[in-house]
């Protein structure tokens, strides 16, 4: 095999892979002028690895003759069917009894012989005939597959490679290439061997014969659920994009990769938590191990909130996305979380370790009921028994009474009449003698006291249970199996195998995202949802090409990434988090207080409306092979939101950082105002429509005030555009002229003094608080433009 050098390649600086050549698979060459060597079979698939050497398929000499005799051989034995026997008649009666020799005279029979017309005689010699036509059928059938295996020939592999087998001969039948043996080109390595001829390849190892060329950047490394990652060569990442493409394309769907912490939940393990939970529904508590895995007990609770609306943001998305995770969690952690959203999805309360105890309940409450119906029968039978034996006793003592009582009348009768003489002599007015009484000494101990008068305490039996109590608590757990079975069956619906964590990508770190890591193709069909843009900005093969509209700046995140504002639950303020920290919040700039109510995170619903919108436009192009893919669609949305709006940052950015590199890495909220299609200015000008300040003190501020038309508003308006990809209403974002008396003294130029009081110390409508923040309880934004009416007359 001739291979190519890397001086063959050019000097434009293409990215050009320079392959060895094939080596053509060649039928024998004719022995005669007779005929020509066809193809009898293959022994290698299409696509399969070869070895030097190895047989790939067996041919055999044709002739004109022989082809036809084959053909004919062939249609005869497609025309010839399968006979079924004749099944053997059973003999008459009288045959029978013929036949049938008696038992005393066998030796006489034995030189007896049947007549050539018996049926006995026919049956046999049937047989016999079968046999050998049988045995003379597999002889030929032998004889022949020995002539046609001498007459085929092996045709061997020349080169190791994989086999492709071609068309030649249908379209040439002089040709003998039946099909070329390419070379490996090496698309995919694991463990350091090529998954297609096990040849040894480092990751470090460059060759000009094969597109898995660290120098020039051609290969991806994938990582699938489970840890296992792989090296593919540019060539086979854009095969697996593509087929990745019409796979989803078949499903109308799209791709959807999700973090967890500070996006979908806020979970942290401090154990403070237990006593803000209360008895929400929305707080599960989980166990996971930490340190070594083999110690049982050495699990620590987790506390996870869910962020409001995850219920109607999975069930907005699960029917248009492929949904996976990619979180910076560990394995465990990370199958924990998808079934407790699988749990939260069906309406199931219990968690892993609530339904273990239940489990316990039901079977010490049936353990509790049998012992009672075994102590309740041995009661029974002690009743039974000691009532049979109280009646046996009792007629004992009756017969012994009576025996005793008889005898004593004998007795008394016999003295009586021995007695009766003397009895005359005595004198009648004598007195009998006294009885004795009986009298019984004891040692003044008080009894023992009963059982009964134990004090009781903790060791005290429980109160009996009933058949009732048992019932309910097997009817309550058969309720909790059945909602995990659907838990589980939903978290597969959900996610799949779809599920990538830290553990996996740990040659990465831990503040890295790499998007090709998990989706070769460079997510053409994904759109990402996280709290984090750094993350995914950090990774040096999340970009495309720089002359693509779909990507992004060099150190900036890819266009797919949707940045949600970080989730923090207020009563876990204060407890360190599980995994990393949570991503910036720009409305945290503007105050310290912490965020709002529960019910004013409304980001999921957002987001969920980003992505139903996403899936509407890309299924609405034209199938004609020009499909944009995702991050182009989100460019195009983004820019529509502050499309011919002048915005000029005041107090935020410095004045030589708001002019933009052209390649670099943007500030925040430039790069925010920009991405929403927005022209960002220096200064206040005729026709800027918002100056967004932190300050309202700031000349920007006091010139804009007087510019018809511009609007001062906060930085959380601007943050709400871009998290929601929406244009929102910056009246409920509007900064408070003023503030209280201390600003008033310095009004605007051409304002005076008093009015600037009136202004300030005039009271807030009802749907609006101190500072001037819009209450979501009694949004009216008729309101808010009354309010800025007036506040415009005023000034």
């Amino acid at each position: 095999m001739s291979s190519s050098s890397n001086d063959d390649a050019g000097d434009d600086g293409e990215d050009v892979v320079q392959q060895e050549s094939s080596t053509p698979v060649l039928l024998p060459e004719k022995p005669t002028k007779v005929g020509d060597y066809v193809v009898a079979s293959w022994v290698a698939d299409n696509g399969n690895l070869v070895r030097q050497g190895e047989t790939v398929a067996m041919a055999r000499l044709c002739t004109d003759k022989s082809s036809s005799s084959s053909n004919q051989e062939t249609t005869a034995a497609v025309a010839v069917k399968h006979k079924r026997p004749n099944r053997r008649k059973r003999p008459s009666p009288a045959a029978a009894a013929v036949t049938k020799p008696p038992a005393a005279n066998n030796e006489a029979l034995k030189s007896i012989k049947l007549p050539s017309s018996s049926p006995m005689s026919d049956g046999n010699n049937k047989k016999e005939e079968v046999k050998e036509k049988g045995e003379t059928d597999v002889s030929k059938k032998k004889e022949d597959s020995k002539k046609k295996d001498a007459e085929l020939v092996p045709i061997c592999a020349a080169a190791t490679g994989i086999l492709r087998i071609g068309d030649n001969a249908k379209s040439d039948p002089k040709s003998r290439c039946i099909g070329t043996i390419d070379p490996c080109w090496h698309p995919a390595v694991v463990g350091g061997m090529c998954v297609m001829c096990g040849q040894p390849r480092k990751a470090s190892e460059s060759s000009s014969s094969s597109p898995l060329d660290p120098a020039k950047n051609t290969n991806t490394r994938v990582t699938v659920s489970g840890g296992l990652t792989f090296t593919v060569s540019k060539q086979e990442s854009v095969q697996m994009g593509k087929q990745n493409t019409e796979r989803l394309r078949q499903l109308k769907k799209l791709s959807l990769i999700l973090d967890l912490d500070a996006t979908l939940l806020h979970t942290t393990k401090d154990p403070r938590a237990t006593h803000r939970i209360g008895g929400r529904t929305d707080v599960r508590i989980l166990l996971l191990a930490e340190g070594d895995p083999r110690n049982a007990n050495n699990k620590v609770q987790h506390y996870v909130k869910l962020r409001p609306n995850v219920k109607e943001f999975f069930q907005s998305v699960m029917e248009q996305y492929e949904i996976g995770i990619y979180t910076a969690g560990v394995k465990e952690y990370a199958e924990q979380i998808a079934i407790v959203l699988a749990r939260h999805m069906v309406g199931a309360q219990r968690d892993q370790g609530e339904l273990d105890h239940l489990r316990f309940k039901v079977a010490q409450a049936e353990y509790r009921w049998n012992q009672q119906q075994n102590n309740n029968n041995n009661d029974n039978k002690k009743s039974e028994e000691t009532t049979e034996s109280k009646t046996d006793v009792d007629e004992q003592k009756q017969s012994t009474k009576s025996e005793t009582k008889s005898e004593e009348e004998e007795e008394s009768s016999e003295a009586k009449k021995r007695s009766a003489p003397d009895s005359e002599d005595k004198d009648e007015d004598e007195e009998p003698a006294p009885k004795k009484r009986k009298v019984t000494f004891s040692a003044g101990v008080k009894p023992a006291p009963k059982p009964s008068d134990n004090k009781k305490g903790d060791d005290a039996p429980p109160p009996p249970i009933t058949a009732e109590e048992v019932q309910s608590l097997k009817d309550e757990l058969e309720e909790a199996e059945r909602l995990e079975k659907e838990a589980w069956k939903m978290r597969q619906r959900i996610f799949g195998g779809r599920i990538v964590t830290r553990t996996d990508v740990g040659d990465l770190g831990q503040h890295v995202k790499s998007l090709r890591r998990i989706d070769p193709s460079g997510g053409t069909m994904a759109a990402v949802v996280d709290d984090r843009e750094d993350v995914w900005a950090n990774a040096k093969d999340n970009n495309n090409d720089p002359n693509s509209r779909s990507s992004s700046r060099p150190g900036e995140p890819p266009q797919n990434v949707l940045y949600v504002k970080p989730y923090k639950w207020q009563p876990f303020e204060g407890f360190a988090d599980v995994n990393n920290a949570a991503g910036v919040d720009l409305a945290k700039k503007e105050s310290s207080k912490n965020g709002k109510d529960e019910k004013d995170d409304v980001q999921l619903i957002w987001t969920a409306d980003i992505l139903n919108r996403l899936h509407k436009r890309y299924y609405e192009q034209s199938d004609d092979g020009n499909l944009k893919p995702v991050p182009e669609l989100l460019r195009e949305m983004r820019e529509n939101v502050l499309k011919g709006k002048k915005v000029v940052l005041s107090g935020i950015v410095p004045w030589n950082n708001t002019e933009s590199k052209s390649r670099g890495p943007r500030q925040l909220e430039i790069r925010f105002v920009e991405s929403l299609g927005g022209t960002l200015l220096k200064t206040v000008q005729p026709g800027t429509s918002f100056v967004i300040a932190t300050r309202d003190d700031t000349d920007k501020v006091l010139t804009a005030r007087r510019t018809p038309g511009c609007l001062v508003v906060k930085l959380s308006w601007l943050d709400e555009c871009y998290r929601s990809i929406s244009y929102r209403n910056p009246i409920k974002h509007l900064m408070a002229f003023g503030g209280r008396e201390r600003n008033a003294e310095r009004p605007p130029p051409g304002i005076d003094v008093d009015t600037a009081r009136s202004v300030a110390a005039a009271p807030a409508p009802a749907n609006r608080d101190e500072g001037g923040v819009a209450n979501d309880e009694d949004d009216d934004d008729e309101d808010y433009d009354d309010f800025a009416a007036e506040l415009e007359s005023e000034f």
